[in-house]
């Protein structure tokens, strides 16, 4: 009967918003306004709402009435504020703009889930790129890096936004901020899952939106980049803080971003806070070295888009790519410009070799700024600002495709250093404990020794781990819940049930290729190697060792087979 009776209302409501109803809404009205509305014509639970502009027809009560005109007041804001893109790259609407009062026009790349319908609350990821995403670069440039589309893979119920800005300070920082407002005020967002990322100059500008606004988000990434905010109003919010950054970035170097990271460390330091407390709120992520540069080729100009690797051996690939370059005359048109290269490189190789593989004719030059795409039968597509797509094949035709078997080259395995993996065997143990928190802290002793900080986990009432002693363990958690500046308060910490599962060890070879067969062999301490497992399947190579000697050190390798003239021959690889 109520169903009925609500269908009714709706219908009537409908008609009347149809048929031009009296409408006496004046005032601004948010995502909140609408969810207070509705549950309160629902009997639910709200904040309070005394003093709120809900009658918006004037008849001195509120009904569904008012909540429809909302809607529609609701809907004619966002669409007086967004002028949304008429592009789709990838599910992501490009070139949006928010018109705002104070920043002026706001560009941006968006993505909503299709299942987003404002019934329950979404995340939201903002993430703000470098200079080659800047809006002078172009329009979409923002989305030649990937990582708006890596996001996705992490959260299927979360906003997506890209921004496209006008420079690395504090213009770019006040529009950040405000596209943020923005979708909190006109979204259904879950204000515990507000996400900042910047990469290289966004980096710069995302560090000075969390010296201005860090109540905003729940935590920032910063990839690659400089700190350039003030980290006295970040330490005043302990907003959760990620640096990752390679130990010699090309550009920035890691100094700058260990200094930051030192800095808001010593001033976490002064509010008391210890080392533990830090680490869950700070991380420094510096990339090791280890990849050093072997030589480099120089190019015409910026390469914007991704490349395109093509495996053409066992050792050698072939590398395409465009380059966002053109000349020009005087009256600016252009005279060059979207070529397509290529470098050749295979293993141990000092040097490199630039060829063109494409140069459009004087009707198609123009920059690019494209990501080249090839086909099963090794032709290549792109676009440059020529408006223009192009299919080349003829001299890509003679290059094997990495969808196709390349070629292969064997190596004799004395040539070969032979390379080894160290793992050092744990044992399994699982833990629960009974749910009463927004989060949990696990804590390790062995034996007479004392508690240690094993992880943070979230709602869960259960975590497996991993022990590399053979000792006696005893294991607790430290509870703790958000407060509304999302600080974590704990509370007393109490015993967590163990079950120790199989001593064991396990080693990985990823990226394998290029063999018939392999063969993982295996030594424990000084002992000699031995094959403990034999497959033809390569990409993902593991094998576990069961019933093995906690702490114990074993090494393993990892040997590739092939058959040359009727020989086997074997190759020791990763």
């Amino acid at each position: 009967m109520k169903k009925s009776i609500m269908a009714v209302i709706l219908i009537s409501a409908i008609g009347m918003l149809a048929f031009g109803g009296t409408v006496l809404a004046k005032n601004t009205y948010n995502i909140d306004d609408l969810k207070n509305l509705q549950d309160f014509l629902l009997a639910r639970e709200t904040p309070d709402l005394r003093g709120k502009d809900y009658d918006l027809n004037g008849d001195d009560r509120w009904d569904v009435f008012d909540l429809c005109l909302m809607k529609r007041e609701f809907i004619n804001q966002q669409s007086n504020k967004i002028e949304f893109g008429d592009q789709i790259r990838d599910d992501f609407i490009v070139d949006n703009v928010l018109h705002s009062d104070s920043q002026g026009d706001i560009h941006f790349s968006s993505y909503i889930p299709k299942s987003y319908d404002g019934s329950e609350p979404y995340a939201l990821f903002i993430t703000l790129p470098g200079w080659e995403g800047l809006y002078f670069q172009g329009v979409g440039a923002n989305l030649v890096e990937g990582f708006p589309f890596e996001a996705k893979k992490y959260n299927d119920k979360m906003i997506i936004i890209s921004t496209q800005l006008n420079d690395w300070g504090e213009t770019s920082a006040n529009m950040a901020i405000e596209i943020t407002e923005y979708f909190l005020s006109h979204y259904n967002i879950d204000k515990s899952r507000v996400y900042l990322h910047g990469f290289s100059g966004g980096g710069e500008t995302g560090s000075i939106v969390m010296g201005k606004a860090p109540e905003l988000f729940s935590a920032y990434l910063m990839t690659s980049s400089k700190w350039d905010g003030n980290l006295n109003i970040l330490a005043d919010s302990r907003t959760p803080v990620y640096m990752a950054i390679g130990e010699d970035d090309s550009y920035y170097g890691s100094n700058y971003m260990k200094n930051a990271y030192n800095e808001l460390y010593e001033l976490y330091t002064e509010q008391g806070l210890s080392d533990s407390e830090i680490n869950d709120i700070l991380v420094l992520d510096v990339k090791s070295d280890e990849y050093k540069v072997n030589y480099t080729v120089d190019i015409p100009a910026y390469s914007l888009g991704e490349m395109l690797v093509v495996k053409t051996g066992s050792d050698s690939v072939r590398l395409y790519f465009a380059v966002n370059y053109a000349k020009f005359d005087e009256n600016y048109k252009a005279l060059s410009g979207g070529n397509v290269y290529c470098v050749d490189d295979k293993q141990g190789a000092t040097s490199g070799e630039l060829k063109t593989i494409y140069e459009p004719d004087k009707d198609h030059v123009q920059s690019c700024m494209n990501t080249i795409h090839v086909d099963e039968k090794g032709t290549l597509y792109y676009i440059n600002d020529s408006r223009s797509i192009f299919a080349i094949g003829k001299k890509a035709a003679s290059i094997t495709p990495s969808t196709s078997n390349a070629t292969t080259t064997v190596v004799n395995e004395t040539k070969v250093k032979p390379v080894t993996k160290t793992v050092k065997s744990t044992r399994s143990v699982k833990l629960t404990w009974k749910k009463s928190a927004k989060g949990y802290v696990i804590y390790a002793k062995a034996g007479k020794g004392k508690y240690k900080k094993v992880t943070t986990v979230g709602k869960k009432t259960s975590k497996t781990i991993k022990v590399n002693k053979d000792s006696s363990y005893k294991f607790k958690v430290k509870p703790y819940k958000l407060t509304k500046k999302n600080k974590k308060k704990y509370f007393k910490a109490y015993a967590a049930k163990a079950k120790f599962g199989s001593k064991t060890v396990k080693v990985t070879f990823k990226n394998v290729t290029g063999y018939a067969s392999y063969k993982v062999q295996m030594k424990a301490g000084k002992a000699a190697y031995k094959t403990v497992k034999t497959t033809t399947k390569g990409g993902t190579i593991t094998y576990t060792k069961k019933k093995a000697k906690v702490g114990t050190t074993y090494k393993f390798r990892l040997k590739g087979i092939n058959k040359v003239n009727g020989k086997t021959v074997y190759v020791t690889i990763k």
